[in-house]
């Protein structure tokens, strides 16, 4: 079985999808409160499950389709590689991940209780990792594998050697 068009849009929906299953997954059933770039490449996985879907109904803009699809798995991909540097400490986060913690008190008890009862909101300390690597790492891979064979279809439309189904 080659990698085609429908193919490729039908495996990066069933992808997508599972990945933004599984963050809700992680978030409600382990209680992992995602970061603010967690949250933003949640909502970019949901864009590329929208737009894969429509691209396997619509098969009538291909070129556009494909590019379209490049654009947003390199955002995700940009996205994911930044989120991975700021937890491994690579690079400082430009981006305010923290939370207003509301801190009116005058003593030691009443900050204690608002210290304990603050959840980790901060993108630069991974709440999870797996054999070492983080749910940002993950995606990093698994949207840089994406742009991968986005661009193998795309060679192969623009050089018309694309296999009709």
């Amino acid at each position: 079985m080659s990698l085609n068009y429908i193919i490729f849009f039908k495996l990066t929906s069933i992808i997508s999808l599972m990945i933004v299953l599984g963050s809700f997954f992680f978030e409600f059933y382990y209680n992992l409160i995602p970061c603010k770039l967690c949250l933003w490449q949640r909502y970019i996985w949901l864009l590329v499950a929208f737009f894969s879907i429509v691209s396997v109904i619509n098969i009538y803009k291909k070129k556009v389709n494909i590019l379209v699809s490049l654009l947003i798995l390199i955002i995700l991909s940009s996205l994911s590689l930044y989120h991975s540097f700021v937890e491994a400490g690579l690079l400082n986060n430009i981006f305010s991940c923290s939370v207003s913690t509301g801190l009116n008190t005058d003593n030691i008890k009443d900050l204690n209780e608002i210290i304990l009862a603050t959840k980790n909101n901060d993108c630069a300390f991974p709440k999870f990792n797996f054999f070492g690597l983080t749910l940002a790492n993950f995606g990093f891979f698994i949207s840089i594998t994406l742009v991968i064979l986005n661009l193998i279809i795309l060679k192969n439309i623009l050089i018309n050697k694309y296999e009709e189904e």
